[in-house]
């Protein structure tokens, strides 16, 4: 929110649009309860991991005209 400096709708929804379009790829969801709280992980698929190269997600991703 405070990157955009906008509302949380508007940052839900740019979060969004980046992950149906392949840019990012939440690893680890959120789990929030008394023993744990744990915030959701994101990986760019622009970048290499711990196991590889980049995934390039994005670039398999087809939008219609």
């Amino acid at each position: 929110m405070d990157c955009l400096g906008s509302g949380s709708d508007k940052a839900s929804k740019a979060i969004d649009e980046l992950q149906d379009r392949g840019f990012i790829e939440c690893i680890l969801y959120s789990n929030f309860n008394l023993k744990t709280r744990k915030a959701r992980e994101w990986r760019l698929t622009t970048q290499p991991m711990n196991k590889g190269a980049p995934g390039h997600d994005w670039k398999k991703i087809t939008v219609p005209d």
